[in-house]
């Protein structure tokens, strides 16, 4: 163990590699490796897995305004204190601008995560987030104001238990 403990929650490696389906599609095939630590001292269980799969993501536009959609399917192929088998997600994103420099959005994520059965009385586990909020345009970057809800599935790394949480809170994201 370690005299100086930096926390972190989640990590997630990913290796891609897409193809453009049209004018606004894209197919894209992903494996990731998702780490949970407690901190970076040594881990005294490992939560963790790796899934292979592939992700469809596809623009909508109409005027001024986008749809976003992200879906995701991932087969778990090494999995560590975790019992998921399949992981499904969908994403979508709506950004309509108000004028040259503010917009207003909303975006979510559904999830579903099939389960091996190792876990006793445990199911299909399935969680989300919403966020609605306003975007500020700026000439070095942008400002996201937003509120919304969660419920993350096994929220805590040695808890296979579901936590809901209401978020607000801002983002710094280059232009």
């Amino acid at each position: 163990f370690r005299l100086f403990d930096p926390n972190q929650a989640i990590y997630t490696l990913e290796v891609s590699s897409s193809v453009r389906v049209g004018y606004d599609s894209e197919v894209v095939g992903v494996f990731h490796h998702v780490s949970r630590h407690l901190s970076d001292r040594a881990n005294r269980q490992a939560v963790a897995w790796n899934a292979l799969g592939a992700r469809w993501l596809k623009q909508y536009a109409r005027q001024t305004t986008t749809l976003d959609v992200d879906a995701e399917l991932t087969k778990v192929v090494a999995r560590a204190f975790v019992d998921y088998n399949w992981i499904g997600e969908l994403g979508l994103s709506l950004r309509h601008p108000l004028n040259g420099r503010v917009a207003v959005f909303a975006q979510g994520a559904a999830r579903m995560f099939t389960v091996d059965g190792s876990v006793p009385n445990r199911g299909t586990q399935t969680g989300g987030v919403a966020e609605a909020g306003i975007r500020l345009r700026g000439t070095g970057g942008v400002l996201e104001l937003f509120a919304g809800v969660e419920k993350r599935v096994d929220a805590y790394e040695l808890e296979r238990e579901p936590e809901r949480w209401v978020l607000a809170g801002f983002r710094l994201l280059s232009r």
